[in-house]
């Protein structure tokens, strides 16, 4: 219903209309206003675990600057700064998201009341909003991570560089004025969410088309973009596939930019805007938080590195060399008892070398030899060689005599 019609009724007939559907349901299908078909526990899983990865990948790259400050370079501030902008816009389009699913996600457009529409088009108008200015910003930090990486300082007489700085400008240009028409598709602003408001708009639904094909040409140039430059490395095929692989998490991103154009498509000509715009809406998140993944991948395992959590491979190589010395512990037990503590024979006379071999967590047992196979996890800690000669040897033998030993004797 427009507007100048819905002002010419009576209030009673107003109010009827308010309290009516949002869009006239199909035919055989009854409005249900309190309890509709749902799926907001899709869209909390969703948005729960994209902010949830997007946010570890973010924080470990920040906090892996943040332990080496003084030898960032002034560039790496600006990255810095762009993530960190377009991540908070990132939390404020995800908040939104779910702000939807207490309202209705995926909910039909005519088992909403007309009085309750507003309401949901004005978080369809934050979401874009929040949405667009966060991707511009993650590609632009993005391909400034690229010219960082690949392009050395000073150079600009090559394609790559070239090609970086069209990406910018293109995704600068389009993705600025994607934010302008949004907000200037209706007279008075307000009336983009309140259709009953007298004024007039656009329809500008064909921009979400427009958007999802040029974030999908942008995904797809950055994702190829640096992978000539790894291959012409000088390194072997392994390590190119091992450092091509990081890149490929965008590959991701390209699929979710892919699939949000015919969602987008199919939104450009709905009726059922409620509906149809939160399809819009899981692919975005998804192509955002890829966003975040590919800009914070390059940098994550030299900020673990600084963090300290790559330790766990010497510790692991570390626990492996115990675990072989225990092994090997273990085995010297079937020398004999003897060999293990001491060995007092005293050949032809002369004194001989013996070799005491210290076990952890040995204990003696009564008759004062150990029994290692009493214990757990035996491993030789330390030898000591002592020289005894016989008359040493026999006061030796006497005095590791037991008591109960020299009474028998």
């Amino acid at each position: 219903m427009d507007s100048e019609h819905f002002w010419a009724l009576s209030p009673a007939e107003q109010e009827k209309v308010l309290l009516g559907p949002a869009l006239p349901p199909p035919p055989g299908i009854e409005p249900d206003f309190d309890n509709p078909p749902n799926r907001n526990g899709v869209v909390v899983a969703v948005c729960s675990t994209c902010l949830i990865i997007g946010s570890f990948f973010v924080f470990v790259r920040v906090s892996g600057m943040g332990r080496s400050w003084r030898k960032i370079h002034i560039s790496d501030y600006f990255g810095a700064d762009l993530m960190l902008v377009a991540f908070g816009l990132y939390v404020a389009f995800v908040a939104v998201l779910l702000r939807e699913s207490h309202v209705g996600f995926l909910v039909h457009q005519w088992n909403f009341r007309l009085q309750d529409l507003p309401e949901i088009l004005y978080l369809f108008t934050l979401a874009t909003n929040f949405f667009t200015a966060s991707i511009m910003l993650l590609k632009a930090a993005i391909v400034l991570e690229w010219l960082h990486i690949f392009v050395p300082r000073g150079t600009r007489n090559n394609y790559f560089y070239w090609i970086s700085v069209a990406l910018l400008a293109v995704n600068f240009l389009f993705n600025s004025a994607a934010i302008i028409v949004i907000n200037l598709t209706c007279t008075p602003h307000a009336k983009a969410w309140d259709q009953l408001l007298p004024g007039h708009c656009f329809d500008g639904r064909g921009l979400y088309v427009a958007s999802a094909v040029v974030n999908f040409v942008l995904d797809l140039v950055i994702l190829v973009l640096p992978q000539k430059v790894i291959w012409g490395l000088n390194m072997s095929v392994q390590k190119r596939l091992g450092v091509s692989a990081v890149f490929v998490v965008g590959l991701i991103a390209c699929i979710a930019a892919a699939l949000r154009i015919p969602v987008s498509v199919k939104y450009s000509h709905s009726q059922d805007v409620t509906y149809d715009f939160c399809t819009v809406g899981i692919w975005t998140i998804v192509e955002a938080t890829c966003g975040l993944i590919v800009l914070c991948t390059p940098a994550l395992p030299k900020a673990l590195s600084k963090l300290g959590a790559l330790g766990i491979y010497p510790f692991l190589k570390s626990w492996t060399k115990s675990a072989d010395s225990k092994r090997s512990g273990i085995k010297m037990s079937g020398i004999g008892k003897s060999t293990l503590h001491h060995n007092n024979n005293i050949r032809d006379g002369r004194p001989e070398q013996h070799q005491y071999l210290e076990l952890s967590d040995h204990r003696h047992s009564p008759s004062g030899s150990g029994d290692i196979g009493k214990f757990p996890n035996p491993a030789i800690l330390r030898t000591t060689r002592v020289d005894i000669g016989t008359e040493e040897a026999e006061n030796h033998r006497a005095s590791r005599q037991h008591p109960w030993e020299q009474g028998s004797t």
